[in-house]
């Protein structure tokens, strides 16, 4: 199974893109453009900046990760 690599750029580039088309609908544009802001400016996955804004929308009374880094991103918010 081949994979292929693009750089952190090329990747905000294209779903920068992605987030500008008309014709794609997506559940919550805010917050994917927040999540695209988070991936940009800390070095954490894209994934992991969608949760971060789901847990900042939904302000829940826990947040619990087996992901040491994403937490201790989260109680730096």
């Amino acid at each position: 199974m081949a994979s292929i690599t693009l750089s952190k750029d090329e990747i905000c580039n294209f779903l920068e893109d992605l987030l500008a088309e008309e014709g794609i609908v997506f559940e919550d544009k805010p917050q994917m453009q927040q999540a695209l802001n988070i991936f940009k400016q800390v070095g954490i996955k894209f994934t992991d900046s969608i949760i971060l804004t789901q847990v900042e929308k939904f302000n829940p009374d826990e947040f619990l990760t087996f992901d040491e880094d994403l937490e201790k991103l989260y109680k730096s918010i």
